[in-house]
């Protein structure tokens, strides 16, 4: 399986699936497995992953998948810029969230919206009395965040 994003659900699906005895190989874009963490945080998990047989390649670029007669390939390029080509049966595909807010009505409301996701004050109220966000959809106001 080769899974593409390193981030908290990508390194917990590579986890399971190894597990399970599948042999898995992490893409990762940026320097480090989960980048959002601390590096000491990183540094440890991927020595844990590479324990258990776990193949990573940071600071890669996906150039393409193609699906084939085994499963899929997938063309990149490793941190040295050199093309490289992986097979496997599957690919998890791991990166990114975006909130699905569109065309829900909100563009009716005054509620703020940017780039999908819903300004909200200190009780998750919008700026439409009485319209709450939930925790998936919403860009908290600073005092909303610290206090929880």
């Amino acid at each position: 399986m080769i899974v593409v994003g390193a981030g908290a659900v990508g390194v917990e699906f590579a986890s399971i699936y190894n597990s399970f005895g599948t042999p898995v190989t992490i893409l990762e874009a940026l320097p480090r497995i989960v980048p959002v963490e601390d590096e000491e945080i990183s540094v440890e998990l991927t020595k844990a992953f590479q324990k258990k047989g776990i193949q990573i390649f940071t600071s890669c670029a996906v150039e393409s998948v193609k699906k084939d007669a085994k499963g899929v390939s997938v063309a990149f390029k490793d941190k040295d810029g050199k093309a490289q080509t992986l097979q496997a049966e599957k690919l998890l595909l791991a990166v990114g969230r975006k909130a699905m807010t569109d065309g829900c009505g909100l563009e009716k409301s005054k509620a703020k919206v940017e780039r999908g996701f819903v300004h909200v004050g200190d009780n998750m109220e919008t700026a439409e009395k009485g319209l709450y966000a939930s925790a998936i959809s919403l860009r908290a106001s600073r005092n909303w965040r610290t206090r929880r």
